[in-house]
């Protein structure tokens, strides 16, 4: 099992809401023709917030992470909203679906933990097994304005029941790495102190069209910022590509 956010995951919520949860459904509405129609699978879904936002727009959804102690909360928000949706645990370059999608879609960095390209394109592989012909994969990817960020970079959020100190250092090599000192407070008043370190890799444009291309996607589209900014300026990358038949 993935250990990622495996302690974090009762808070990891708190230290999310600038994520672009509105900014993919507001795009995914006008990219994806009735997707009121569509299966789909959230990949890399953590605590579902976003899942269970997704959910209601389309036919049926399945969401996918690789940390147990992430789909716990995420069950627990589906279960609590009545919102219908299959949770699996599975990492996304061994991805098995009960049966192919319309859409698969992945936000927040996800596919910048394959810090391997073989890993890589063995989650492309996995998710073009995983569609219909002619289906969707939209993922998005950290852009250079953010690599530049988290280069030797320090953040803080600090609250009566949780604090996160965040370290980012990025190497020559494109690896970023990043380490999370969280105090979290016991029902007793104490703080208990877990210490995460994650890493990521940050890939080149071209580099992720030929991938996608050489894994059988094509019409490789990629938007900085949801089409906001220019590619080379971007926080954030959104990237979508069609299976090939």
């Amino acid at each position: 099992m993935n250990r990622a956010y495996t302690e974090l995951a009762s808070v990891y919520d708190r230290f999310m809401t600038d994520a672009p949860d509105d900014c993919w459904l507001h795009w995914l509405d006008g990219q994806i023709p009735d997707l009121k129609d569509k299966t789909a699978a959230d990949l890399g879904c953590g605590t579902g917030r976003f899942t269970v936002r997704l959910a209601p727009r389309v036919k049926r959804l399945v969401g996918v992470d690789a940390s147990e102690a992430m789909l716990a909360v995420a069950y627990e928000r589906a279960r609590e909203l009545h919102v219908p949706v299959r949770w699996l645990l599975q990492d996304l370059r061994d991805l098995r679906l009960p049966e192919p999608v319309h859409l698969l879609v992945s936000t927040c960095d996800s596919f910048n933990y394959l810090t391997d390209p073989d890993d890589f394109r063995g989650a492309l592989l996995a998710a073009r097994r995983n569609l219909v012909p002619s289906g969707w994969l939209c993922f998005d990817l950290i852009g250079p304005s953010r690599v530049a960020a988290l280069a030797g970079g320090l953040s803080y959020d600090l609250g009566e029941e949780a604090a996160v100190i965040f370290t980012s250092t990025v190497a020559a090599d494109r690896l970023v790495q990043y380490e999370l000192h969280a105090f979290l407070r016991q029902e007793d008043g104490d703080y208990r102190r877990i210490v995460e370190e994650h890493q990521q890799r940050f890939y080149e444009q071209e580099e992720v069209r030929a991938l996608l291309q050489e894994c059988g996607f094509t019409q490789v589209e990629v938007l900085g910022d949801f089409g906001r900014s220019p590619v080379s300026q971007a926080e954030r990358w959104i990237v979508r590509a069609i299976r090939e038949g």
